[in-house]
């Protein structure tokens, strides 16, 4: 997992017209399982984040939240997820 910073400001890579005081706000704006880019105070440190949604078998209502040093990291952790979930759901479909 990406090492937490010391950081005031958090900006989408793909839209640096705002900033924002915690990551969180820019990724629950996005579709469930959407990677973002976000960059710490003018690209300091980036982290990979994305979210799904609580999974059927969770003890708790929290999302399923990812946070990585790589793209790659953050898609493979939504993946793996998913297919976890997806064989969850195909266990109690038979």
């Amino acid at each position: 997992m990406a090492k937490k910073q010391e950081v005031q400001c958090y900006w989408d890579a793909d839209d640096r017209e705002y900033g924002h005081s915690d990551p969180w706000e820019i990724v629950e704006h996005k579709e469930p399982g959407v990677i973002s880019t976000i960059e710490h105070v003018a690209v300091v440190g980036v982290t990979f984040e994305a979210y799904l949604h609580p999974a059927e078998d969770s003890d708790t209502d929290d999302e399923f939240h990812v946070v990585e040093d790589t793209y790659e990291a953050a898609e493979a952790a939504i993946a793996k997820e998913r297919m976890r979930r997806d064989a969850i759901q195909e266990s109690s479909d038979d």
